[in-house]
């Protein structure tokens, strides 16, 4: 760190050195790095160029500490927390089944990662309580690894998808590593067929679960450490619709008959598209492939992935026909796994971009396309999430990456779309993102100079 004059020195060199794993960086970028001294003095003499934080609630006034907290005895909040959860992220990310869910019932360590879940994707919340909220996951998620239990990973799991969105990447790594050893401890890697249906289903998708959460972050160049030492039984059979469908016995059971079922379609074709992104990322480890024959596995993985992306799409479009009058429940799903793919494909291409040296003239239009096709999904979609805010921010790191190989068109679009997304990210600041602000607008400075 030593090594850098300035904050432009430093962000020309994650830009432009192509030694950088651009996922990577942003998770570590808002922790590992800003504990430098050397580091926060860059930081610092930038930080007259950071917009003001957007308040969590930019509808409710100003109100004394003790009033934003009294929802917090109140029975409907933490009940709507739930709602929230179930028709926001479990149907694009289940870790159970929605049949063996009963809040009655419940691990208390289970139970508050689905209040955090439904909570980070709730709307207008004051900053006392977003306060509270965190330190509450805190709390739970130190208590939650003293002991082994499958309610326990599931806990460890919900709370580690918000915690990595989040570049809370320390913390995320606590979730992970846990995770990953009550699994093996527990066996899930293994089908006991002794156990009931409903069991072995959540076993399965929990273990799936863990897979996803150590070769996704690790998956290609081994920045993050990865604690799979197995990938256990691959069978997209093995995650049944049926057991995501709501009934009278479940929490979430308001919807219709059609409305149910194509929730459990949907997040079970979430799993099946997950895993088998897993599956064929951990049987191809890039760091041992020989160069002579990099860019055909390469090709390989990428020509299968948007194979079963394909039938993904052509499924919902399906159901779309089936279901017209259930679009905007089915078009959310679609809006995350369309995201999960292009996000997926971007690394692809970064990975082949470092191998090479370069892309040609047509790999660099695909990655490109690639950008677009996931800010066009953000920017149509009616909310802006801390999912939308880590796509945004790869992207721009993207193109920050990719400019100077670009043709004159390409650039002028590049340079549209990273005004656009530092404008977007200025609206809804936080200061979390406070290094990925900064390395995008002073990047786009460094281009245009």
């Amino acid at each position: 760190m030593n090594n850098f004059s300035n904050f432009e020195h430093f962000t020309s060199y994650i830009i432009s050195s192509n030694q950088i794993n651009l996922p990577y960086f942003m998770f570590i970028s808002s922790v590992e790095i800003l504990s430098i001294p050397k580091f926060q003095s860059l930081v610092e003499s930038k930080s007259n160029e950071l917009p003001i934080q957007t308040p969590v609630s930019r509808t409710i006034p100003p109100t004394p500490i003790a009033r934003p907290l009294q929802v917090l005895y109140q029975r409907a909040f933490w009940d709507d927390l739930i709602q929230i959860y179930f028709k926001e992220f479990h149907i694009i990310c289940p870790v159970f089944s929605i049949k063996s869910f009963d809040p009655r019932t419940a691990s208390k360590f289970l139970l508050s990662a689905v209040y955090f879940a439904g909570f980070r994707l709730k709307q207008d919340q004051p900053n006392e309580l977003v306060n509270y909220m965190n330190i509450y996951a805190r709390y739970n998620i130190k208590n939650a690894i003293k002991s082994t239990s499958v309610a326990n990973i599931q806990a460890l799991i919900l709370f580690s998808y918000f915690l990595d969105r989040s570049f809370d990447f320390n913390l995320f790594t606590v979730c992970k590593s846990h995770a990953t050893r009550m699994g093996y401890q527990l066996g899930l890697h293994i089908d006991n067929k002794k156990l009931s249906l409903i069991d072995r289903y959540d076993r399965k998708l929990l273990f799936a679960k863990i897979r996803s959460m150590n070769i996704g972050l690790s998956r290609f160049e081994s920045c993050i450490p990865n604690y799979i030492t197995e990938f256990g039984e691959f069978s997209l059979k093995s995650f049944d619709s049926e057991l995501q469908l709501p009934d009278k016995d479940t929490i979430f059971n308001s919807y219709t008959k059609e409305e149910k079922h194509v929730y459990s379609i949907c997040s079970t074709e979430a799993t099946k598209l997950n895993d088998k992104c897993m599956y064929l990322i951990w049987h191809t480890s890039f760091n041992s492939i020989e160069k002579k024959v990099f860019k055909s596995k390469w090709t390989s993985i990428v020509r299968d992935i948007g194979e079963y992306f394909a039938n993904c799409i052509e499924k919902f479009n399906q159901l779309l026909i089936e279901y017209t009058q259930y679009k905007s429940e089915i078009s959310m799903f679609e809006y995350h796994m369309r995201n999960s793919y292009h996000e997926i494909m971007l690394e692809m291409y970064g990975i082949l971009n470092r191998e090479q040296k370069g892309l040609t003239p047509q790999e660099t239009f695909q990655y490109l396309n690639h950008c677009q096709e996931l800010l066009n999904s953000i920017l149509n979609y009616p909310k802006f999430d801390p999912f939308s805010s880590f796509f945004t921010y790869l992207i721009g790191y993207n193109y920050l990456n990719i400019y100077p190989k670009c043709d004159e068109i390409q650039k002028q679009a590049i340079l549209t779309n990273l005004n656009l997304i530092i404008n977007l990210n200025s609206e809804n600041f936080t200061l979390s993102n406070s290094t990925n602000y900064l390395i995008l607008k002073t990047g786009l400075k460094l281009i245009l100079s």
